[in-house]
């Protein structure tokens, strides 16, 4: 007699809008203020509806500088809300579910601050349930390749770095996952060693790894700095992308300024803006490092340009 497994499972619908508050100082100070709410935002493809409402500080706890992120009607799905406040261009994150379904923020707001709220709604749909003969596994397809790193089996290319590592690697999957290293490793008369005279064997493993497993590394200022330049020069745009995100995240008083300059040297706009304003708001702090007067002394009328622009 066959056993069969049964599976529930869920369909998550992610449903997104973004929303300016005009005049958001009068919010602050004005007695009369009945609040702001959001045209409806209605979903074409499930034919959802829904509404955002900013009141003077809040609904259920009346308390001064806080704000409420909440439903304002119950629906008939659960869901997650992921909000974020933006001001003065940099993101405070706030993540709550409906249960509890109010999420408090204290604010310290500045005459004429726009308000953005970002709101990312998710619906758990329950789908019907579902039969199953076998019990079907996860995916191992990363893990197994990735295995593959770290044996020379069936390697068929030496990675010369430039503290003179040698790395080997698989061709095949370094052509499949970037367009850069198919173009080296293309025509028969190729030779099967490839020379990479700008990074460490630090950097190129870790490049390395990420191409084999898509894993993303453990990373710190200095590595996500490295891995930036060497994502960026064999087109790897996912890694490229954790590299940014991390120095994003990591914006201080002595990283901003190294930060300002890969920006602008990968043309990074997103990030260039965010650490124009970070600048622009701790000058007093930034001016005075190290960092920050070496790019001032290479090169003052570029700089000044940059400033401008945003």
């Amino acid at each position: 007699m066959a056993n069969y497994e049964m599976e529930t499972s869920y369909k998550e619908i992610k449903l997104y809008h973004k929303w300016t508050a005009p005049n958001i100082f009068y919010f602050e100070y004005s007695k009369d203020f009945k609040g702001f709410t959001s045209k409806v935002i209605r979903d074409s493809n499930y034919g959802y509806c829904f509404q955002l409402q900013l009141q003077p500080s809040g609904i259920d706890i009346p308390r001064e500088g806080l704000l409420s992120v909440h439903c304002i009607k119950k629906g008939k799905y659960s869901g997650y809300y992921d909000v974020q406040i933006y001001i003065s261009g940099r993101s405070y994150p706030l993540v709550a579910a409906l249960i509890p379904n109010t999420v408090k923020v204290k604010l310290s707001l500045e005459s004429e601050v726009k308000l953005i709220i970002e709101c990312y709604i998710t619906i758990a749909m329950l789908e019907a349930p579902s039969l199953q003969l076998v019990k079907v596994p996860e995916s191992q397809l990363s893990e197994h390749i990735g295995a593959l790193f770290n044996t020379t089996e069936y390697s068929d290319v030496t990675i010369i770095t430039a503290d003179l590592c040698e790395i080997s690697a698989h061709k095949i999957i370094l052509s499949a996952r970037s367009k850069v290293f198919a173009d080296m490793l293309s025509g028969e008369s190729q030779a099967n060693r490839v020379i990479i005279d700008d990074f460490c064997g630090e950097v190129v493993e870790e490049l390395l790894r990420f191409i084999y497993t898509g894993v993303a590394p453990n990373l710190d200022f200095d590595k996500a700095k490295d891995l930036l330049a060497a994502a960026d020069k064999y087109d790897i745009k996912r890694l490229k992308a954790l590299c940014l995100n991390y120095l994003f995240d990591h914006l201080s008083i002595k990283t901003v300024a190294m930060t300002f300059n890969l920006a602008h040297k990968y043309n990074e706009k997103g990030l260039l803006s965010a650490t124009v304003e970070y600048i622009k708001r701790n000058y007093k702090d930034v001016k005075g490092t190290e960092e920050w007067q070496n790019i001032v002394q290479m090169n003052p009328v570029q700089l000044m340009d940059i400033f401008l622009e945003f």
